[in-house]
């Protein structure tokens, strides 16, 4: 399952380095009247980010459960005590390990790094002109606030796959994929100089159709 796992990452960054380096990329607007320019090509390279993440999501949800089941066994078998259950089911062998208290504690730092991404997401819609930022910071937040939250899961939630799409590993990967190529959208088609440049074509084009 980690083989695997290493093998998505590894082919997600070459498809999408493959896209970059092959496809001639226009530029051209995904929605019509739109004041930010984020072309097709930008938007499957993101769909193919986002996929490769389930996929990997989906191998960590498999080693977990077999890696869960596994200690569970073993530890039926140090303990005379306990009738030995040979089953495939991880939920079957889920109990909470954790005490009601550091439970409850848990679930509260998670709901207050939810509530500060939000604020700080709602404050960066409303204050910032830019639409650039708009899209950059709240992307930026959701990945930090995730990667906090991972900290703090409870233990029987770990097979669950939820929790494995927001790995610390998997999504240091592909988030760090996401803010990348958003920041080469944002340098390739959506700086000042570009648009005017583009602006400047088009007088060309338009004089010498004159």
């Amino acid at each position: 399952m980690s083989t695997n796992s290493f093998l998505i990452k590894g082919w997600a960054i070459t498809l999408i380095g493959i896209i970059f380096g092959l496809n001639k990329i226009e530029g051209n607007y995904l929605f019509e009247f739109s004041n930010y320019n984020f072309p097709v090509e930008i938007t499957i390279i993101i769909l193919i980010i986002l996929l490769f993440w389930f996929t990997n999501a989906y191998f960590l949800q498999q080693e977990r459960r077999y890696i869960f089941i596994y200690s569970k066994i073993i530890e039926q078998f140090n303990n005379p005590n306990n009738n030995l259950i040979l089953d495939m089911n991880y939920r079957n062998y889920i109990s909470s390990s954790n005490p009601p208290l550091q439970d409850k504690t848990k679930k509260i730092i998670i709901a207050a790094i939810i509530s500060v991404c939000l604020i700080g997401i709602i404050i960066c819609l409303l204050s910032l002109e830019s639409t650039f930022l708009k899209i950059l910071i709240p992307v930026v937040l959701i990945l930090i606030s995730t990667f906090l939250i991972t900290y703090f899961i409870l233990n029987h939630y770990l097979c669950e796959f939820w929790a494995c799409f927001i790995g610390r590993t998997i999504m240091s990967v592909y988030g760090l994929l996401i803010v990348l190529v958003l920041l080469l959208n944002h340098s390739m088609f959506n700086t000042d100089l570009k648009k005017e440049i583009k602006r400047e074509e088009c007088e060309c084009v338009i004089k010498i159709i004159k």
